[in-house]
């Protein structure tokens, strides 16, 4: 029997087991990693979350995500190479159990030992590097890089940022990271010309004379989500840069004209960062949810729309 019969037949018999729900459960399907995945739902007393990993013939990965069985989820675990019989499918199928009100458990499930990657903001010809919004993850033997330059037309000073062999960035150190002049700013340095590495996380936003105090910059933002209203909820996640010394907070504009965030939703404050957990979200939660980070030097705002499904 192939993994698709043996999960068909399972879930058919989960069917005689369901009971009131109590555990919540990260729940969707064909997210590209499972930490990509926002949106939370009630499972049954019976039911444990679950996360299948599965890899597409062009080699794309793919998270599916929800509710299982616990009877079918201890079946799943003493077959064998289950995965292995449809070559390229499935690779991973994991259940466990999440305790009320705790975090869901299925967020780490099916993943890979925590990446060693850095993460660097990339983007390229642009005149304000704090404006850039793009991160990406550099390979093991590359590092964060910034680059400037004087525009030969506009004389501008322009910026590319984003990852640099660490190779490139010894002989950028060996033949002197940069040429320099003088600014009038006490904050920054004008830099007609540089090529510069870190070894941080975010840390190429201030290189190359970019200003050492900018507003606040996301390192993460929320995503619009489409739920069921009653059913289903969602976590939303809101980061900074962690040099920007932010205080971060969320702001509620209804679809039905409410304002101030609903009373049931939970707050969890980190340094750096403020996820917003709305579980479950109602049609009263339907709206704009905006993050709002503020510093010395003044504020940044993202946003995510919580919508209704249709009906």
């Amino acid at each position: 029997m192939t993994w698709r019969g043996i999960i068909t037949y399972l879930a058919a018999a989960a069917a005689v087991v369901y009971s009131s729900p109590t555990n919540q459960c990260f729940n969707c399907n064909g997210v590209p990693a499972q930490e990509d995945c926002d949106v939370i739902t009630h499972c049954g007393d019976n039911e444990s979350c679950y996360v299948r990993k599965s890899t597409q013939y062009n080699g794309q990965a793919l998270f599916e995500s929800g509710c299982f069985s616990s009877q079918s989820c201890q079946v799943l675990n003493t077959i064998s190479g289950i995965g292995k019989r449809e070559a390229g499918l499935t690779n991973c199928y994991e259940c466990c159990k999440t305790g009320n009100n705790t975090y869901p458990c299925n967020s780490q499930l099916c993943g890979t030992p925590p990446s060693r990657e850095r993460k660097c903001f990339s983007c390229s010809d642009i005149t304000k590097p704090e404006n850039c919004e793009t991160i990406v993850p550099c390979s093991e033997d590359s590092i964060c890089y910034t680059g400037s330059y004087r525009h030969p037309f506009s004389h501008e000073i322009r910026y590319n940022m984003g990852c640099q062999h660490k190779d490139t960035c010894s002989v950028f150190q060996a033949l002197g990271h940069s040429h320099v002049t003088s600014s009038n700013n006490g904050d920054y340095t004008q830099v007609s010309h540089c090529n510069d590495c870190c070894n941080d996380d975010y840390c190429n936003i201030r290189l190359c004379g970019i200003p050492k105090k900018v507003k606040p910059v996301f390192t993460y933002k929320p995503n619009n989500s489409t739920l069921n209203p009653g059913l289903e909820g969602v976590i939303m996640v809101c980061k900074v840069e962690p040099s920007s010394n932010a205080t971060l907070h969320w702001e509620f504009h209804g679809a039905s004209g409410g304002t101030g965030l609903p009373s049931h939703v939970q707050v969890v404050k980190a340094p750096n960062n403020v996820n917003l957990t709305i579980f479950p979200a109602y049609r009263a939660d339907m709206g704009e949810y905006i993050c709002v980070a503020t510093n010395s030097v003044g504020t940044s705002k993202t946003s995510a729309f919580l919508r209704p499904k249709a009906r």
